[in-house]
């Protein structure tokens, strides 16, 4: 009989350490799937577009000449977000994760150049891939109801980044494309949000996030093209540019044929610092795994 009793009192301990095993295994690993888009705007950076060449007085043998110009304030970092990441629960306050986030947005605005009298259009798009490895921790929680932080570092591995500017003037045109390329850049991800438990190992949640991601290009690719006198003569400008720490001139070369004058040219500048900035809401649902 004493016997029988231990075995069930063993029996017992066994299947109720398996039981306590499960359940704190089931809320350790969690996979998040969300979505949301950045509507706020914090920081913007200028971008330059170049109007017609002006000759000034000749002085002996040297003619000057001046450039009209007109610099376009955008901010890159508004768009939508998408994700998908995967979290561990340290404990029931503390749990580390990596996300991979991918943020597509575009732009477009009215500009002018007064001094040429040119009136036209400013496009981009932009997308950043991320990763964002991160810790998540409970603030408050009242019966299904929980208050979180997230922080995040953004590693940024593959940035995105073109513009293109059309102008006209009576008879004349300027088409402009710009491409940039990038490395690994690095910023900041903050959010702050609240999980409700919908169903058993199933919670939804929303959030207000905020994305700092500041980059430096590597090169820029640029094609200027001017059509002249309802197009009786074409200007062609081939920019290749890398982003070092000083500036050198490299290489220039025009060619003509009369009708078209294209120019190569290749040099180094300093890189400027571009803003992927933006605040707005994300949504989603988090699965807690049975592991």
């Amino acid at each position: 009989m004493r016997s029988k009793s231990i075995l069930l009192s063993i029996f017992l301990l066994a299947l109720f350490a398996q039981q306590s095993f499960s359940q704190d295994k089931s809320s350790k690993i969690s996979i998040n799937l969300y979505g949301g888009y950045g509507f706020i705007d914090p920081a913007g950076d200028y971008f330059t577009t170049t109007g017609d060449v002006h000759n000034g007085a000749n002085n002996g043998n040297q003619t000057s000449s001046t450039t009209a110009f007109t610099r376009t304030k955008e901010a890159l970092g508004n768009g939508a977000h998408m994700g998908i990441g995967v979290s561990y629960a340290l404990n029931s306050f503390i749990s580390i994760g990596i996300d991979a986030d991918y943020l597509t947005g575009k732009k477009k605005a009215a500009q002018n150049i007064p001094a040429d009298t040119l009136t036209g259009s400013f496009n981009s798009t932009h997308s950043v891939l991320s990763i964002i490895p991160n810790v998540s921790f409970k603030l408050a929680g009242k019966g299904k109801y929980n208050l979180y932080n997230t922080l995040g570092i953004i590693v940024a591995v593959k940035t995105k980044f073109d513009y293109n500017d059309y102008a006209q003037k009576a008879q004349d045109q300027a088409a402009d494309s710009y491409r940039y390329h990038y490395g690994v850049n690095t910023g900041v991800k903050d959010a702050l949000g609240v999980r409700i438990d919908v169903a058993k190992n199933i919670q939804v949640f929303a959030e207000v996030s905020g994305y700092f991601l500041s980059v430096k290009p590597t090169s820029l690719n640029a094609v200027l093209n001017r059509s002249l006198d309802g197009g009786n003569a074409i200007q062609v400008a081939n920019l290749n540019i890398s982003y070092r720490n000083s500036g050198s001139f490299n290489y220039q070369q025009t060619t003509t044929d009369g009708h078209t004058a294209v120019t190569n040219a290749s040099y180094s500048d300093q890189a400027p610092n571009q803003h992927f900035y933006s605040i707005g809401l994300n949504a989603g649902v988090r699965i807690n795994l049975p592991y």
